[in-house]
């Protein structure tokens, strides 16, 4: 072969190894549900700094322009201080950036790096955010400034009054602190019905294996304490107790709710005195949505062996009915745009817990009780396994996340557990400089920061 012909061979090879290569990449997470919290510990230099300076800029060509973001502050033993409500908490150092404050941001309003002829704030620290599934890296610079410049973009409203919050990708209503009101809708105040009669929960187990008790919704006891409302989150705090027999209630415990744009969690802490298999046996716990309309909607769940179900095939349903023992990650249902994910957040407790999915169609239900209300479908998760959990704390974190009706539940999954990676420095100009840090930033959630 003369050297042409190996030149072209070679070129050839690697050509191949190229297209091998690339085909091998995780695909491009969109993530445009997912916020990102940046704490003050990975940007030191502005620790100190009074929040009212504070300004975050995305570079649109050599423009930057403000967008979205708060700033919740955390008190010195990990609560986060919620200035609203009957039952307040304050920072000890309230107005100022300490370091396990957080500047919460929404991943979908970051762009590219700002080009040298940009002019950025004096003191400004550039994020890069890398996203360990793939995709182009993004960039926001902070800044604390006399003037900061603000968006006027809030992205989720609160009414305190009635508890309800809204999104232009969801309405959330309660009573007695737990959900029913729930709508999936394209923007704010678009008036949809209702898509829920209610939240549930059931709970039975069968103690010292001598009779069973079974416990619902209706026994536990709501009231909420304390909150924020910002333009990216808003965090509010519940008190919770349980009326576990007649004149006999459980000690009160607490948790800090969260709620976006796109979804929201419900991180909660269960603290056992005693090995719950010594007093307790066939546990099993039921949570769903009772959705009084599912018209237009697919059913799926991970590690599913068939095609999404549509509601409202009532050959497909009876065959999940007959086919839902095995272990599942995440449950998701889709259409009219949007996809929705419902899971619990990655944490070491979900070991011992096995969950299968809950579908139950009611809308075949007698005259008489379809008379009395309208037909609904439940659709959520059995939970087992409660017996092998050991003594002591231990913290799950329930999730809701909307997106739009193309995504992939798999890629949203795994968007949960790989978090972006934020690295900070002084600017572009001084990438290699001693303050650049790496860290793992939306994967400190409530659940870990403040239990009971």
């Amino acid at each position: 072969m003369d050297r042409s012909g190996i030149r072209h061979a070679c070129a050839a090879l690697l050509t191949a190894i190229l297209l091998l290569l690339a085909a091998g990449r995780a695909p491009a997470s969109p993530r445009s549900w997912q916020p990102v919290l940046v704490r003050g510990a990975q940007i030191p230099q502005l620790i100190g700094q009074r929040t009212s300076r504070f300004e975050v800029l995305v570079a649109h060509g050599a423009t930057l322009d403000p967008i979205p973001f708060q700033i919740d502050e955390v008190a010195n033993d990990g609560t986060y201080a919620l200035p609203d409500g009957p039952d307040p908490t304050l920072d000890e150092t309230p107005g100022v950036l300490d370091s396990a404050d957080e500047i919460a941001m929404m991943m979908s309003d970051l762009d590219g790096r700002a080009p040298r002829g940009a002019v950025l704030p004096a003191g400004a620290v550039e994020l890069q955010i890398a996203d360990p599934l793939g995709g182009r890296a993004r960039y926001v610079y902070i800044a604390a400034v006399d003037a900061p410049a603000r968006s006027p973009k809030s992205y989720i409203n609160y009414d305190p009054a009635s508890g309800s919050i809204e999104t232009d990708s969801y309405r959330l209503g309660f009573t007695n602190d737990i959900a029913d009101d729930f709508t999936l809708q394209n923007r704010k105040g678009q008036h949809l019905p209702n898509m829920i009669d209610r939240f549930k929960v059931r709970m039975r187990a069968r103690v010292l294996g001598l009779f069973r008790i079974s416990l619902t919704e209706n026994d536990v006891s709501n009231r909420v304490l304390a909150w924020k409302a910002g333009p990216i989150r808003v965090i509010k705090r519940v008190s919770h107790s349980v009326s576990l027999f007649p004149g006999i209630s459980s000690s009160e415990a607490l948790s800090d709710d969260f709620f976006y744009r796109d979804y929201f969690e419900n991180p909660f802490t269960v603290d056992f005195p005693a090995l719950p298999g010594a007093l307790f046996g066939d546990i099993e716990v039921r949570v769903d949505f009772d959705f009084t309309d599912l018209s237009g909607y697919q059913l799926l769940w991970s590690g599913m062996r068939t095609a999404p179900i549509r509601i409202g095939d009532l050959r497909a349903e009876n065959a999940l009915v007959a086919d839902h023992a095995a272990s599942i990650s995440w449950i998701a249902f889709r259409g009219h745009g949007r996809t929705t994910v419902q899971t619990l957040a990655p944490v070491a407790d979900l070991n011992d817990i096995k969950r299968r999915v809950y579908f139950r169609d009611e809308t075949g239900a007698s005259q008489t009780a379809a008379a009395s209300r309208a037909p609904s479908r439940g659709v959520g998760y059995v939970m087992t396994g409660w017996e092998t959990m050991a003594r002591g704390a231990h913290s799950l974190d329930s999730l809701l996340i909307t997106a739009p009706g193309d995504y992939d539940p798999e890629v949203m999954f795994k968007e949960l557990h790989r978090p972006p990676i934020v690295r900070a420095t002084l600017s572009p100009e001084l990438s290699a400089a001693p303050h650049a840090r790496r860290a793992r930033v939306t994967e400190r959630r409530g659940s870990r920061r403040f239990g009971t």
